[in-house]
């Protein structure tokens, strides 16, 4: 696991729930939080750089680092920034500073008639998530439209 620092820790403790074998590769501290956490959870945490991922007959089966080192591993996980796929939320009303749209308990946003949930929302959310919200949403939308 590399990318992100403020982001490692927590994707590594979210990815020790599938697997006790988790390495968080990178040249960042983590502050005293992250350090805790990784260390109770048995995340090993290698002071280097990934720059490459080693394949054999088309599996992944180590990461190549900036020291020369290669840590096999057969599955890499980016701890990546969290971003909208398109600026269209933007374009109809006020996001936050990540670009998700920002919306009140019943997922009305700053342009009356619009409303949003799911990921336009909340980068995390999956789609058991934007079914929940619609169903709690869906009936002030009905309103509004009334």
């Amino acid at each position: 696991m590399f990318g992100l620092p403020e982001r490692l820790a927590q994707l590594g403790s979210w990815v020790s729930m599938w697997s006790p074998n988790v390495r968080v590769v990178t040249k960042h501290s983590f502050d005293a939080s992250g350090a805790e956490r990784l260390r109770l959870l048995g995340i090993e945490v290698v002071h280097d750089e990934v720059i490459g991922l080693v394949h054999q007959d088309d599996r992944l089966v180590a990461v190549s680092t900036e020291s020369g080192a290669e840590i096999p591993c057969d599955a890499a996980w980016i701890a990546t920034r969290l971003k909208p796929t398109s600026d269209l939320a933007a374009s109809l009303c006020d996001v936050d500073d990540a670009g998700f749209v920002k919306v009140d308990e019943h997922g009305r946003t700053s342009r009356p008639g619009v409303f949003a949930i799911g990921n336009a929302t909340n980068p995390i959310a999956h789609l058991a998530h934007a079914a929940a919200a619609g169903t709690e949403v869906g009936p002030w939308v009905t309103m509004h439209l009334l």
